[in-house]
C-alpha cells in the first residue's frame, strides 16, 4: 500500500471512530422515566377466579390497583381529576394519614451482600417531578412527599421530603437529589395528614424520576433486532433461552419468539407469544472479560398483553402466572457463577412501552453474562414485546466504557462499540449496529 494510500484509508478510519462517538448518545434525547407506572395508566386487568366447583375462571378485571404502587390508608385509583391520561392517585385522609407509594422494582432483594435493582449512578443528579392538585383549603404542608434513594434494606439510602400546600389547578413540583454512592432502586411515598376535614383530597398523577447518565456503550449485539440471521429464524446473535428449572419449565413446550414490524423505535421488535403450557423467550451472551468488579446495568423496552395478574389489597403483588422476567445469568472469570441470578419484572400486568432499567454488583469480576428474557403461558393468549436491550457497566461517575480486552481470542462481537485507544500501537477492530472500524497504527 502507498504512503498516499494508507493516510486515505487512517482518515477514513479516524472520521469512521469520530463517528462512532459522537452516535453513542443521540442528541436531544430525552431521559427515559424509571418508574414503569408514574403516570398511574396501568392496573391489574385480568386475574383467574375459582368457582363455587373449584374450576378456574379467567375474567377481565378494573382492580382499581394500579401497578407498582402500593395504597395505603385512604389512597386510591381516580378517573375523574387526572392531570394527564385516564387515571391518578386520590389522597383523602381522616383522622388517620392518607398515603400510596410509587416503586421503581417489584422484586425484593433479601441479600445486601448481592444487590440488584434498579442503578442510581453517584454524583449525577436524580431529576423528580410529578403534578398534584388539592382541594382550595387544604392547609399548608399538610401534603408531603417522601422520596428514598435506596430501597434494600441493610444498605444505605438517602431520603429528603417535599412539602406542599394548596394547589386548586394542577402544577408541576420538581426536585433534584444527587447520590453520594450508588444506590439501589428508588421509592416515593405522598401523604396527605390526618384531620383535614370533610372532603379534603390530594392528587397526584404523572410521577418521573430519571437519570442521565451521560455517553454509554452499549455492549449488547443487535439491540433493536434490526439485523436478520438469513436462513434462521433468529436474529442476528440472539437464540433460544437456557432452561430456567426455578420459573418450571419442566412440561411446558417452547414456542420461538417472532421478528415483528410493532416496535418501540426502529423496524423491528420481537413478540414472544405464549398459551397455556407454552414458554417462549430469548437470550443473548455479552462478554465484558472484567478485571475488577463493577456494576453491570440492563436496560430495554417492554409492552405486555393479555397477562394474568393477581393484586392484594390495597396494593401490594402475589405475582403473575406469566413471570414476564429478564433474568441475568452471571458467570465470572475464575469460572463460578453468581449465588443469585439477578431478576426483573417486566409488567406486573398489561403495560404499553415502558422503559425497565436494572442493575447488578457482581461478586467477583465477570466473564460473560447471559441476558435472558421469558414468559410463561397460562389460560390465555398472552404476548410479550422487547425492544432496543442495553447492557453497559458503572463506574463511580456513572456509565462507563468497558473493561473489555481486545484479545485475539475474542469473538468479534464481545469487542462491541469503537475503538477506544487511538493511540496504542496495536492494530485493532470493533463493530457497532452500523459499522465495522479498523485502527491502524502509524509507524
Amino acid at each position: 500500500m502507498t504512503s498516499r494510500c494508507a493516510s486515505r484509508y487512517l482518515r477514513s478510519f479516524t472520521s469512521l471512530m469520530l463517528y462512532f462517538v459522537v452516535a453513542a448518545i443521540p442528541a436531544g434525547a430525552q431521559a427515559p422515566n424509571l418508574l414503569p407506572n408514574g403516570d398511574v395508566e396501568d392496573e391489574f386487568v385480568n386475574h383467574i377466579r375459582v368457582t363455587e366447583k373449584r374450576k378456574t375462571q379467567i375474567e377481565a378485571w378494573n382492580s382499581g390497583e394500579p401497578t407498582f404502587w402500593k395504597r395505603g390508608h385512604g389512597a386510591s385509583l381516580d378517573g375523574g381529576t387526572v392531570h394527564g391520561g385516564a387515571y391518578s392517585i386520590a389522597l383523602q385522609a381522616d383522622e388517620q394519614t392518607a398515603e400510596a407509594t410509587v416503586f421503581s422494582d417489584y422484586w425484593r432483594v433479601k441479600d445486601a451482600s448481592m444487590p440488584f435493582g434498579l442503578p442510581l449512578a453517584p454524583r449525577r443528579p436524580v431529576e423528580i417531578s410529578f403534578h398534584v392538585k388539592t382541594s382550595p383549603t387544604l392547609a399548608a404542608d399538610s401534603f408531603s412527599a417522601e422520596i428514598r434513594l435506596g430501597s434494600i434494606d441493610g444498605l444505605p439510602s438517602e431520603t429528603q421530603t417535599v412539602s406542599m400546600g394548596a394547589e386548586t389547578e394542577w402544577k408541576e413540583v420538581t426536585h433534584t437529589m444527587t447520590p453520594e454512592a450508588l444506590r439501589w432502586g428508588v421509592s416515593i411515598t405522598f401523604r396527605a395528614a390526618g384531620n383535614l376535614g370533610d372532603g379534603q383530597v390530594a392528587w397526584v398523577d404523572d410521577v418521573s424520576v430519571t437519570q442521565d447518565l451521560g455517553e454509554r456503550l452499549n455492549l449488547v449485539h443487535n439491540p433493536g433486532f434490526e439485523q436478520a440471521a438469513p436462513g434462521s429464524p433468529w436474529p442476528v446473535s440472539w437464540e433460544a433461552p437456557m432452561d430456567d428449572q426455578w420459573v418450571s419449565w419442566v412440561g411446558n413446550e417452547f414456542r420461538a419468539p417472532q421478528r415483528v414490524g410493532a416496535s418501540y423505535s426502529g423496524q423491528h421488535a420481537m413478540r414472544c407469544t405464549v398459551t397455556y403450557a407454552d414458554v417462549s423467550g430469548l437470550s443473548q451472551v455479552v462478554h465484558l472479560n472484567q478485571e475488577a468488579v463493577r456494576p453491570i446495568a440492563i436496560g430495554l423496552w417492554a409492552k405486555l398483553d393479555n397477562s394474568i395478574g393477581n393484586s392484594a389489597a390495597g396494593g401490594g403483588y402475589y405475582g403473575s402466572d406469566n413471570l414476564p422476567n429478564l433474568t441475568i445469568f452471571v458467570y465470572h472469570q475464575d469460572g463460578t457463577m453468581q449465588e443469585v441470578s439477578p431478576t426483573f419484572c417486566l409488567g406486573e400486568s398489561d403495560h404499553d412501552w415502558d422503559y425497565l432499567r436494572g442493575g447488578f454488583l457482581p461478586q467477583k469480576p465477570v466473564s460473560r453474562i447471559r441476558l435472558q428474557a421469558t414468559v410463561l403461558g397460562s389460560e390465555p393468549t398472552t404476548s410479550l414485546w422487547i425492544d432496543n436491550v442495553e447492557a453497559f457497566e458503572l463506574d463511580g461517575e456513572g456509565a462507563s466504557l468497558p473493561s473489555a480486552a481486545f484479545a485475539p481470542n475474542r469473538t468479534l462481537y464481545s469487542a462491541w462499540g469503537s475503538v477506544e485507544d487511538s493511540h496504542s500501537g496495536q492494530l485493532q477492530a470493533a463493530m457497532n449496529d452500523e459499522r465495522l472500524s479498523l485502527f491502524i497504527p502509524r509507524a
